[in-house]
């Protein structure tokens, strides 16, 4: 990272690795597909500084969502979270792409559009606590 400092990628990392917690005033994730490479690129920063990169090829995106993952043997419990200010931009309207946001049990928030679809927003998307 040119003209920055790794200090937050660290913390970053061990926070997540002990207490399954980001301390941080603003975790923001971007997530962006290239219609010339047919990639999708996430990208999550911390406080303004980028931790984390990922291209991956598998294509467009069929909906929107969030999961709770692990792959250790015992990951214990992950605190309640949030999605805030969430803000989807189509290439083009898709007024039914509300229909494709799944959510488990407890999970609050819904997707709106105020322009027909080209736009989706949400204020804030609850996910409750999930034990492993």
């Amino acid at each position: 990272m040119e003209g920055g400092t790794w200090e937050p990628l660290v913390v970053f990392y061990i926070y997540i690795y002990i207490s399954w917690e980001v301390f941080a005033d603003s975790c923001r994730e971007k997530d962006e597909y290239q219609d010339d490479s047919g990639n999708y690129t996430q990208t999550v920063s911390l406080n303004g500084h980028v931790v984390s990169t990922l291209s991956t090829s598998d294509g467009h995106a069929q909906g929107w969502g969030s999961a709770v993952e692990c792959a250790e043997t015992n990951c214990g419990t992950v605190s309640a979270h949030s999605w805030v200010d969430v803000s989807i931009v189509m290439d083009s309207a898709d007024p039914d792409y509300k229909l494709t946001q799944a959510k488990g049990e407890g999970v609050t928030g819904e997707l709106t559009t105020n322009d027909g679809g080209k736009t989706w927003t949400v204020g804030k998307i609850g996910i409750p606590e999930h034990s492993f």
